[in-house]
Parts: C-alpha cells; structure tokens; sequence
C-alpha cells in the first residue's frame, strides 16, 4: 500500500471514530451543537491538512480546499453565531455539503479526463455523499441530541465513503 492510500484509510477510520464518538454525546448529556459542529468542523479540517501535508507529492488538493473550507465554516460558525438555529445549522451545513460535493466533483474529472477507471467509483461515492447529506439535513429539525446522533451517523458514513477510494486502491495493486 502506498504512502498516500495509508494516509487517507488513516484519515478515514479517524472519521469514522469521529463519527462514532458523536453518536455516543447524547448519553452523556453533551448537547452543545454550537461547540460541536466547531469543534467537528476543526478536526475534520484539521485532519485533512494533515493528509494534505503528508501527501502534497501526489499533487492531490482536495485535502487542502476540503480543510480551508472546514476551517472557515467551523470559525464563521462560531464567530457569527451560525449555528444557533435549527435552520441555520441547516443551511450552513448544507452549503458546505454542496461546497464539498464541488471539490469531490473537481476529483472526479480529474481522474475521468486521465482516463483512470476510479472516476466511476469516485461519482458514486459523490452521489452517496450527496444523499446522506441530504437525508442529514432533512432530519435536522428534532431535539438537540437526535440532531447530534444524525451527525455523528453523516459523519460515520462518510469515513466509510473515504475509505473505499485506498481500499479499492489496495485491492487493484494486489491484483
């Protein structure tokens, strides 16, 4: 497995723990979605600028759009008081969802237009993640907790989708 496969199924089990460790806040009576989502927001971009750092010899920058974008959400967030309302949060997090989806996009066609055949995986992926996004924000609207649960559930998949690109990686070379 090469370097960059390794980083990013690290990446990828640090989400899905992520993920994980959110679904579990509820039953410790944590329910701050503000300091959350901050605090969500910062450690996703922050492990992508590791990704990013570790592995800027392969040219790839989805790392570090994916981690100014996180970063500037996580911080106007909480600067401007944007997650406050039911639906703020939603359409703040629908709009880095739609914003994600854009740098997703942007890797797709990069490996479409080098003729790689991971572009197909790549667009499922995307449409995947489009519509857990989707089916999140739609379930955005109940109580504090189940709103800390369905994130922790978005997040949990969408570790699962980032794993299967260095997957499918390892699977390929050991063909």
């Amino acid at each position: 497995m090469q370097k960059k496969q390794k980083v990013d199924l690290v990446v990828a089990v640090l989400l899905v723990i992520v993920g994980m460790i959110l679904t579990l806040f509820p039953n410790f009576k944590i329910v701050d979605l503000e300091m959350i989502l901050f605090s969500v927001m910062m450690t996703y971009a922050t492990l992508n600028l590791i990704r990013f750092v570790l592995t800027k010899d392969s040219k790839d920058y989805e790392g570090l759009f994916t981690s100014i974008l996180s970063y500037g959400i996580g911080v106007c967030g909480l600067l401007f008081d944007l997650f406050n309302g039911k639906v703020e949060t939603v359409a703040i997090i629908l709009g880095w969802i739609m914003i994600m989806s854009m740098i997703k996009f942007k890797k797709c066609d990069y490996y479409h237009d080098r003729h790689n055949k991971m572009w197909i995986i790549k667009i499922i992926n995307l449409i995947t993640f489009i519509f857990a996004g989707f089916v999140t924000c739609v379930n955005l609207y109940f109580t504090r907790d189940v709103q800390i649960i369905i994130l922790g559930f978005f997040f949990f998949i969408h570790g699962i989708l980032e794993m299967v690109d260095p997957l499918t990686y390892y699977l390929m070379e050991n063909k």
